[in-house]
């Protein structure tokens, strides 16, 4: 008892506190500072899209309008008091004024915070309200289909930490994962870090678990992507070989090259592999024996010179490897020092195979396959070992790798590494086959062992660690193998915003609908095409149903939806003088949508009109088609998906320009292609529409409201409808047909070409992602969630496919940050990021309707103090009194936002601020590490001087300090200083500019806006009729006019300047100098006055009245009219 009495004394002490704090007008910032209420609001708004400068010229700007505001009021009144006192009694206030006292900004104590006190509050804010955010954040926001992109246009606070990685649902379409990185690799240190830990925060959240991720470049984040999200890995069947690199010695000093010789004693035989840059020397040598030893020699940082434990591994250990004998060539000619040519024959160029194990001819002998099937390294090893891919494309293009460069990122080393293990793992496997496996049955990988159809629920279950081992990384096999099949192009561009960030959803969205129908379906289509257009559209239509009359193909043709409806009566036309069958589909939509299909009729044989060939080469675009590989085995289980708008973006880089007029039609088929509309949805959206304008009964009505459906555009078809993509082959044919269709045609205005050079080879480029499956929809993943609902009933359907979503948020990111200076330091640009992806998520989960419509702000902790409070007052507690709300529980994991994993990769997380510039002592500190230091000794040694020196730096920084040392030595030996004396001449004294002056002040002394003095208007004096009229109107008149009034006395001269649009004869003030002009035309001329106009109206308007309502109105007994 004794111990509940306290604990209520202390939550009624605790309540009193609270209720305290709130009901204090001001925040104190600190002992000598202290806001109001609405100006710490603005601080923590304004930290978001401005900078600390900015806002505190703001803030000093508004204190000093303030200051004139207070002086003119104050002086205003003095002056006011003074006039008033000759010759009038005075008043109260006039009595008990004081003398005039200068006002100025000491007098009334003006001060507005500067620009270190707003960055220190913003701070401190941020630090203190960032663990409920990311909570709050962590509980609240969704995601089951994501999409991951990098942005590089704001990360200016570091040089390594440049590059903003986000994790985006496209559920609620909002950040769940944003951090600064030093690489757009999803294999970044970094990223993984956080990846690690949304990982650990959804299985205590129990959040639902990701089914499908859409990547801008899936050839080459795709394995990244898998293994960061291994859930996305479930059900496949191969896996990706790759080297442990927390076993691998990486070697950068004599110390480190002795123990990584070491661990190869007993090898009998290692992979070799080398790397360079371009017309560079060797930078790399990696050597591994396949099992569990592996190292990677970096030879700038070894001094440019080649261990002598690495020679005797070279010369005296068996080396395999793909061309090893040009790699062995390179590094004995770029380091003569190290004595390696006794390999190399005397009287010709080549190495003689003493310990020289070339893997692409062992593999020919070995495997009997043509030479072809053995030329790379890949093709070896995947032949070797049908289970397992290699990635080649683990770090980009290896031709842009800097080699020389210390340390190496992360998937650069295991790319390195990879190669030598892959090496050995292919030269055991050669050398000594399996006993049970005949050489000639190796001749072509075995195929995998078929397994039972298990259709994965919607959305997949979580898979077992076992599935996830089983089918690690595939997606890095796939996009080996693509990359492989394509050549090294591939490129990504373009996006679409998917909500504003600085506005909420539409208020009445309704009229919205209902108007953009009616404006769709009242506009004519005005996309006519020119008859030069027409006629190039029309003979390439005639041309592709050649092509596919000649073919063997039996697939009905669909021809795009480009055409009208003279192109299309054109071609039925022509296709019954072939004989083939043809119809015209999609008459349920508008005009837009309708499309001819072309088919074979039955008992027609295919092979007669093609002169009895039926080879693969003769069917419909056969010969591409026979260059692509499909993977029907395995897109139905790709879960990471390529974003359909950046692969149009691509697709129609096949145009040489889009300003041609064929290009839009281009686009449209394009587009009809890739999505095909759902069965149902256009009589779902037709009868919306028949509600929409109100059709009514009768035949007539419906032809009404048909006629204004067909007549809807395209584009409101689009938002309405729900499409999908179809499977690999599907989809493959239809953008065929779209390519063959355009590729012949000649731009109508300029006479050229409307596809550039190479469109062939970007055409099977793009349909080799198509043939993979990477765009096609998953058929059991949900791509469509109910959004809101339309008075007619009608529920509008939002779209999860693409990164779209993704992009459309970059935008208004990247202008926040430029607003807030993207030259901040880390500190600001963190807070201020963090805060934009808070009140991005709040903004977006209100719009999903996860959150109540009423929660208008952005300090949610607040609301969360409120539900406490009502859980202690009312029976129904927060439920009652905040509807709809979820209370927020802090949380000790979180999912740390900005540079916080940056910073921890690059040991730049210490407790005390570092340095970025170096001193004397710095220089001389790292210095006495020695010539040999390595560069992670260097790096520790800054930091615990508070010096913060890169990685990259530190590899190069003894060399750089020696050079520089040399380049001063033999300058002072030159003689520079002498050169500097003789050249630093001293000038004659010039005395300095006069200080500027102004002009003297012209013009009259007129003030803009409410302070400008108005002048009396002068009114014409109204007359009574003189006819001495009883109408009512008259009367009505005559009681609101004025007697005539004697001429106005000629007013005294004002004591201002005269204004310039007052008439000088009467002084009547106008308008403009039109209007003055119009009344000096007709000043003091005889007339009707203004009061005689009106009279004179107002009768001509009551006897229109009475000769309308003649014939209806009814006549009394004395004859006369009756009024209204």
């Amino acid at each position: 008892m004794i111990a509940l009495s306290r604990l209520s004394e202390w939550l009624s002490e605790w309540l009193s506190c609270l209720r305290y704090v709130h009901s204090l007008p001001y925040v104190i910032l600190n002992k000598r500072t202290a806001v109001t209420r609405s100006v710490e609001r603005r601080l923590v708004r304004s930290g978001v899209k401005t900078n600390p400068t900015s806002l505190a010229e703001e803030f000093l700007a508004d204190k000093y309008e303030a200051l004139a505001s207070l002086q003119a009021q104050v002086y205003g009144m003095h002056v006011w008091a003074q006039a008033r006192q000759a010759g009038t009694q005075l008043t109260l206030e006039q009595m008990t004024m004081d003398e005039v006292e200068l006002v100025t900004a000491e007098s009334v104590g003006l001060c507005a915070p500067g620009e270190a006190l707003i960055r220190h509050f913003f701070l401190s804010v941020h630090q203190a309200r960032a663990p409920y955010q990311l909570s709050w954040r962590q509980q609240n926001v969704p995601m089951t289909i994501g999409s991951v992109d990098a942005t590089y246009k704001r990360g200016k606070a570091l040089d390594l930490l440049k590059i903003r990685q986000t994790v985006f649902s496209n559920d609620v379409c909002a950040p769940v994962i944003s951090v600064w990185v030093s690489s757009a690799s999803l294999d970044d240190t970094a990223f993984a870090e956080a990846c690690d830990d949304y990982e650990r925060v959804q299985r205590v959240t129990k959040m639902l678990k990701l089914s499908a991720l859409y990547l801008d470049c899936p050839h080459r984040d795709a394995g990244g992507a898998g293994r960061r999200f291994p859930r996305l890995l479930a059900g496949m069947s191969t896996r990706e070989y790759s080297v442990d690199l927390s076993k691998a010695a990486l070697v950068t000093s004599p110390t480190d090259a002795r123990r990584a010789a070491a661990r190869f004693r007993d090898a009998k035989l290692l992979g070799f592999d080398c790397e360079w840059n371009l017309r560079g020397k060797v930078a790399t040598v990696q050597i591994s024996d396949g099992l569990e030893d592996h190292a990677l020699f970096h030879l700038p940082s070894l001094g440019g010179i080649i261990p002598p434990e690495l020679i005797l591994l070279i010369k005296t250990k068996k080396l395999c490897g793909v061309k090893i004998d040009a790699d062995l060539k390179k590094l004995s000619g770029d380091y003569p020092a190290a004595a390696l040519n006794h390999h190399l024959d005397d009287n010709s160029s080549t190495i003689l195979a003493v310990n020289i194990i070339e893997l692409s001819s062992l593999g020919v002998d070995v495997l009997r396959v043509p030479p072809r099937s053995c030329a790379s390294l890949k093709s070896i090893f995947e032949l070797c070992y049908p289970d397992l891919e290699l990635n080649k494309e683990l770090c980009g293009p290896v031709w842009k790798v800097d080699w020389e460069k210390w340390p190496l990122q992360q998937q650069e080393s295991v790319y390195a590494l990879n190669d030598a293990g892959a090496s050995a793992l292919a030269g055991l496997r050669l050398l000594h086959p399996p006993p049970s496996v005949d050489p000639a049955a190796r001749a072509a990988p075995q195929p995998l062992p078929p397994r039972p159809h298990q259709p994965p629920p919607s959305p997949p279950p979580m898979p077992s660690s076992d599935q996830m081992a089983a089918g690690a990384a595939v997606f890095n096999g796939l996009a080996a193998d693509l990359q492989a099949d394509l050549g090294d192009g591939a490129a990504a561009a373009g996006g679409v915003a998917a909500i504003r960030a600085d506005g909420d959803e539409e208020e009445d969205e309704d009229k919205e609908e209902e108007h953009g129908a009616a404006a769709a379906a009242a506009d004519e289509v005005n996309d006519a095409p020119d008859f030069g257009t027409q006629k190039t559209v029309l003979q390439a239509a005639r041309t592709l149903i050649d092509v596919w009359f000649d073919s063997s193909d039996l697939e009905p043709l669909k021809l795009p939806t480009c055409l009208s409806v003279d192109d299309r009566g054109v071609l039925h036309a022509y296709c019954e003088s072939l004989g083939i069958a043809h119809e015209t589909h999609g008459e349920g939509g508008g005009e837009s949508d309708r499309y001819l299909v072309v088919s074979r009729r039955p008992g027609g044989s295919a092979t007669a009109a093609n002169g009895g060939s039926s080879s693969s080469s003769s069917t419909f675009g056969g010969d591409i088609v026979a260059r692509l590989k499909f993977r029907d085995d395995l897109w139905k289980e790709l879960l990471i998906k390529y974003d359909v708008r950046h692969f149009m973006g691509n697709w129609f880089l096949m145009a040489q320009s889009k300003s041609s007029a064929l290009f839009k039609y281009f686009c449209i088929a394009s587009s009809d292609a890739i999505f095909v509309v759902r069965e149902g949805q256009r009589e779902r959206v037709k009868a919306h529409l028949r509600k929409l304008f109100k059709q009514g009964e009768g035949a007539e009505e419906q032809k009404r409201v048909d006629s204004l459906i067909l007549r809807v555009k395209r584009r409101y078809w689009r938002r309405h409808c729900e499409y999908t993509i179809p499977e690999p082959r599907v989809l493959v044919r239809a953008l065929l047909s779209v390519y063959l269709f355009f590729k012949d045609l000649d731009d109508p205005e300029t006479g050229r070409p409307f596809f550039s050079a190479g469109h062939q080879q970007r055409c099977i480029t793009e349909l080799q992602y198509v043939a993979y499956g990477w765009l096609s929809d998953h058929p059991k993943i949900p791509l469509y969630r109910a959004g809101r609902t339309l008075k007619t009933g009608f529920v509008l359907s939002r779209c999860l496919r693409s990164s779209s979503a993704l992009e459309g948020y970059h935008a208004p990111f990247n202008d926040a940050m430029a607003a807030s200076g993207h030259k901040a330091g880390l500190d600001w640009m963190e807070a201020s990021s963090n805060e934009f992806d808070f009140r991005w998520c709040v903004r977006a989960l209100r719009s999903a309707g996860i959150i109540p419509s009423w929660v208008r702000m952005f300090n949610l902790a607040l609301i969360d103090e409120v539900w406490d409070l009502a859980e202690a007052l009312f029976e129904g507690g927060g439920a009652l009194a905040l509807p709809g709300w979820r209370r927020t529980r802090l949380m000790s994991l979180l999912v740390r936002q900005g540079f916080y994993y940056g910073k921890k990769a690059l040991k730049m997380d210490s407790p005390k601020p570092l340095r970025t510039r170096r001193t004397a002592e710095d220089v001389d500190a790292l210095m006495a590490q020695g010539v040999d230091a390595s560069a992670e000794t260097l790096v520790q040694v800054a930091l615990d001087r508070g010096l913060y020196l890169s990685p990259s730096d530190a590899a190069g920084f003894i060399e750089s300090v020696v050079v520089e040392e040399r380049a001063r030595a033999l300058l002072a030996e030159r003689g520079y200083h002498d050169l500097q004396r003789a050249l630093r001449l001293r000038a004659p004294p010039k005395p300095l500019a006069p200080p500027l002056t102004l002009g003297v002040t012209v013009g009259t002394a007129a003030l803009p806006g409410p302070l400008a003095p108005m002048a009396e208007a002068v009114r014409d004096p109204a007359q009574l009729p003189a006819d001495g009229s009883s109408d009512s109107d008259d009367d009505m008149q005559a009681a609101g006019a004025r007697a005539p009034a004697a001429p106005r006395a000629p007013a005294a001269a004002p004591t201002t300047a005269p204004n310039p649009l007052a008439c000088a004869n009467c002084g009547r003030v106008t308008g403009n100098a039109g209007a003055l002009a119009r009344h000096v035309e007709h000043c003091g001329k005889p007339g009707p006055t203004r009061a005689e106009k009106n009279r004179l109206a107002g009768k001509e308007r009551r006897a229109k009245k009475k000769r309308a309502a003649a014939g209806d109105a009814a006549v009394e007994p004395d004859g006369d009219a009756q009024d209204e």
